[in-house]
């Protein structure tokens, strides 16, 4: 029997973030279920992986024809949208969206909306979300999950040889991760400097391995941190590593998980960290998974108190959830309904 097809638009497994890593772990958790597709919006396009980009329509167009569901994780709410329009509206396919942080805090939320209403079933990742659209979404099209899936075990890789020498040294490791180091309304989006700040506060028995997965193009930014850290003289205590790592298995050798974030979606790095049952602090910029720390976004000594607040650390998940049977429902559900 042939395997009914899923098409997911989004960022591809290959790229580095949270949806990229959803994607990864949603594909081969159902493989054994369905037969994967993808149409990737990523900036780090991967021969034999079709790149929105491309903005090839006829490639685009033969993806969707074939597929018999169409799941879209667009984080651009515009480019969400687009396909909503194409897929839904137009080619009459059956759709999924997942919308990856609070629906409140983005634009045209009047146009989303609408256009949600008229998809098969959409999923979102919070309480704000999930009452922004009750009523409005029809009740059994409209699910609350949480965007994120458990690591595999093949995802713990060997830290690299200069990150394992630092967690050896000791002390209470904290870590934290960028994508980029990047600006958002002319601030730091990920807090790499008030996690500088912070580390400069506290004493020596505290330290940081921040990794900035892609660094392309902020040189300059970060040798102004480097300068910084020089100054604080607290270089033996700070650790920047420009490269992805394995960053479950970076959470599971630190004592910390710092989120520092001005803006934020359901960040995975938070569900694994208390997935694994590490400490975790966060900025209050939006709804946090319980058993999160919260800490006033961009006040440093807020974050100081927060790391030195001694809590117990979160207890390891033993009720996580059935995934594969959670989407394999949505999947199927949908395919088996005959939905205008």
């Amino acid at each position: 029997m042939t395997m009914k097809r899923i098409l997911l638009i989004g960022p591809a497994p290959h790229n580095i973030g949270g949806i990229s890593t959803h994607l990864l772990r949603l594909s081969a958790l159902l493989s054994e279920c369905f037969d994967f597709d993808f149409i990737d919006e990523g900036h780090k396009r991967k021969e034999g992986v079709f790149n929105l980009r491309s903005a090839n329509i006829f490639v685009y167009l033969k993806k969707v024809f074939a597929a018999d569901v169409v799941h879209i994780h667009s984080g651009s709410v515009m480019v969400r949208l687009l396909h909503i329009l194409i897929c839904r509206l137009i080619l009459r396919k059956k759709v999924v969206v997942t919308i990856h942080r609070d629906i409140t805090i983005e634009n045209r939320q009047s146009a989303t909306i609408k256009l949600l209403a008229k998809c098969n079933a959409v999923i979102v990742v919070n309480d704000n979300s999930f009452n922004a659209l009750s009523g409005k979404v029809k009740r059994e099209r409209l699910h609350k999950i949480a965007a994120f899936l458990p690591p595999s075990a093949d995802e713990y890789k060997p830290l690299p040889e200069s990150v394992a020498s630092f967690i050896a040294k000791g002390g209470t490791i904290l870590c934290s991760n960028a994508w980029k180091l990047v600006e958002h309304d002319g601030i730091d989006l990920y807090g790499l400097d008030i996690c500088i700040e912070a580390i400069a506060r506290l004493d020596d028995n505290y330290r940081l391995v921040f990794v900035i997965a892609d660094n392309n193009g902020a040189e300059s930014r970060l040798e102004q941190y480097r300068l910084r850290i020089d100054a604080a003289k607290i270089g033996d205590r700070i650790l920047i590593y420009e490269a992805p790592v394995s960053f479950v298995q970076l959470i599971s050798k630190s004592d910390i998980t710092l989120r520092t974030t001005i803006t934020d979606g359901d960040a995975i790095s938070i569900r694994e960290s208390l997935y694994l049952g590490k400490r975790v602090i966060a900025s209050d910029v939006v709804e946090r998974p319980e058993g999160t720390q919260l800490f006033e976004s961009r006040n440093v000594d807020s974050l100081v108190d927060a790391i030195k607040t001694p809590v117990d650390k979160a207890p390891a998940s033993s009720d996580t959830p059935d995934y594969k049977m959670v989407y394999q429902n949505i999947y199927t559900n949908i395919l088996e309904k005959r939905q205008p």
